[in-house]
């Protein structure tokens, strides 16, 4: 099975005006507190950009430098997480960075995983762990504790989203 997704992570009530800030429709609710958004399929266009031009920040799939810089910006608000995975069969990669103020405050590029990894070191976990996510008692660890397995992909989490918003609407 394959687990590819690339997000945004924060807390709910900073997610939402960063959301907002980007022009994305809205966020999923998680454990603690806690929020995301997938990225769209063309993310540079979060930045009013073409993507022609794009320079992608280290081995990090989505991450162009012009959302890195917008991100940064507007995590003055609160801390807030950028988090992508790419597996297939168990192994594969992720990577995470984290700001807060306007800083980079944990940068963890993509680095090979598979299963048998220590949970603790894995990249997503050390930088949920920088925004405040605490492992719950009986979770894997910090991705499990918010649910981030719950979606495999970003358009399953785009859906959870426009369900979210029909919801609200009714």
């Amino acid at each position: 099975m394959t687990h590819q997704i690339s997000a945004i992570v924060g807390r709910q009530e900073v997610l939402a005006q960063v959301a907002r800030a980007l022009g994305v429709t809205g966020v999923v609710g998680l454990p603690q507190g806690f929020a995301l958004f997938p990225l769209p399929e063309r993310p540079s266009h979060l930045c009013g950009q073409s993507e022609a031009g794009d320079e992608i920040v280290g081995r990090f799939r989505d991450l162009s430098e012009e959302l890195k810089d917008k991100l940064g910006g507007l995590s003055v608000r609160g801390a807030i997480a950028y988090v992508e995975t790419e597996y297939w069969g168990g192994d594969g990669t992720q990577g995470a960075i984290v700001w807060k103020e306007g800083v980079v405050v944990a940068r963890h590029p993509h680095r090979n995983e598979s299963n048998t990894s220590a949970p603790e070191s894995a990249p997503i976990n050390r930088c949920l762990r920088a925004i405040g996510v605490i492992k719950a008692e009986k979770s894997f660890d910090e991705f499990d504790s918010i649910g981030l397995g719950a979606c495999r992909t970003n358009e399953e989490w785009a859906k959870r989203i426009g369900s979210c918003i029909e919801r609200e609407g009714e």
